[in-house]
């Protein structure tokens, strides 16, 4: 039996179509996976930092009481004399890292480097109106 270009131009239409549906339909999905495993990525690594260095828990204990949802799924590795907590999930695929910061507490780490938050001030010149007083003339 001998295949036409027509007949290979809709199998392969076809199967771009359907390879394409998958695809579109799955992707929402994965998303908001991905989403997830960054949210409890960056959660357990900075509430082991916040618990370990700062607040001196054991972290056998915070790992099976407070943060047992993550067990499993989310790997960390805590170097309590530097003060850093790194956790992974999705094979490696996702990371996060928190630091501690002084004082401050512990925040997450860019780039290797702890990003403290910083109290906003007021540029000289820039009047910011009481909510009693009136906007306009």
């Amino acid at each position: 039996m001998r295949v036409t270009k027509q007949q290979w131009r809709i199998v392969v239409i076809s199967t771009a179509a359907v390879a394409f549906s998958v695809t579109a339909g799955l992707e929402p999905p994965l998303r908001n996976l991905v989403n997830f495993a960054k949210a409890g990525t960056s959660f357990i690594a900075k509430q082991l930092c916040s618990g370990l260095p700062m607040a001196g828990m054991d972290p056998d204990q915070m790992l099976k009481e407070d943060l047992a949802d993550g067990q499993g799924m989310i790997h960390t590795q805590i170097e309590p004399s530097a003060g850093r907590v790194k956790a992974s999930s999705l094979f490696g695929l996702i990371r996060a890292e928190a630091v501690q910061n002084g004082e401050r507490g512990c925040t997450w780490s860019i780039n290797g480097q702890p990003m403290p938050r910083t109290l906003s001030q007021n540029k000289p010149g820039l009047a910011i109106p009481s909510p009693l007083e009136p906007l306009g003339p």
